[in-house]
């Protein structure tokens, strides 16, 4: 087994970035999901409810932030200046602290792109937001991410649901964070720590799926087929499952090509 992808989002719901290496943090790829936008209630907003937020494109290092509409080709690059204001918003029925920036010319650019009212909010290291204690080791904490910090996937089992469907689609419809290349399909449903190099990953469950599987990634149009297709060959307890949700032991760098070793 290798890695085939490694892919982060530095906003979460919009359009991630496909990279050649990585650094595994404790909250998962580094500036993964540490950015995303709320509405007016402070309450965070995703493709599900604004699938045209897949083709806005987002760049962030330690001196700017750039986001790109892939329709218009329209961009703002913005100095990414920590001059923020510290607020409580609202994820997956959980508050969490984060950071609004002051300046709203990002608010204003993404709000006009999307023809919704949408603000930024930033997690610093201050902003601690802890995965489900069911399933923590050590009291792990996780970004803006659905609900744990990896999400991991495996190319044959893509292979699987491809040949079950008439129109194949691409791994990005699940939005992964590492995707291994492999020959056995759902063997990941039986991993319980894998080594990259000097990375330890515990996987933790498989992630249930929604309707955001259903969002082309190339066109933001969304469908329904995907999410009922792939339920009738993985659903289980109600959950339609594909990928597998997972939290780091041993931090370090991954890069593409890396070998992955099944410890358990």
């Amino acid at each position: 087994m290798k890695i085939s992808d490694i892919i982060h989002y530095p906003v979460k719901a919009l359009a991630g970035n496909h990279l050649a290496f990585s650094e595994i943090q404790n909250r998962g790829l580094k500036d993964d999901r540490r950015l995303m936008l709320i509405d007016k209630n402070n309450k965070f907003v995703s493709q599900r409810s604004y699938p045209l937020l897949s083709q806005i494109e987002a760049g962030i290092n330690e001196d700017f932030i750039i986001l790109k509409d892939k329709r218009s080709d329209q961009l703002i690059k913005h100095p990414f200046e920590l001059r923020l204001d510290k607020t409580t918003v609202g994820i997956w029925g959980t508050e969490v602290t984060s950071h609004r920036f002051i300046n709203t010319e990002l608010d204003d650019w993404i709000s006009d792109q999307i023809g919704e009212k949408l603000r930024f909010v930033y997690m610093d290291e201050s902003d601690h937001r802890h995965i489900n204690p069911d399933y923590a080791a050590k009291d792990e904490l996780v970004s803006f991410a659905d609900g744990y910090p990896i999400l991991i996937c495996n190319t044959a089992s893509l292979e699987a649901f491809n040949s079950t469907i008439s129109s194949p689609i691409s791994m990005d419809h699940f939005r992964p964070n590492i995707v291994i290349e492999h020959n056995i399909p759902w063997e990941e449903d039986q991993w319980k720590r894998i080594r990259i190099g000097g990375v330890v990953i515990r996987i933790a469950k498989p992630c249930a799926r929604c309707i955001v599987t259903n969002i082309d990634p190339t066109t933001g149009i969304a469908g329904n087929s995907v999410l009922n297709d792939l339920g009738k060959i993985r659903l289980v307890d109600n959950k339609v499952l594909f990928g597998m949700n997972a939290i780091a032991e041993e931090m370090g760098t991954i890069r593409l090509g890396d070998q992955v070793e099944l410890i358990e």
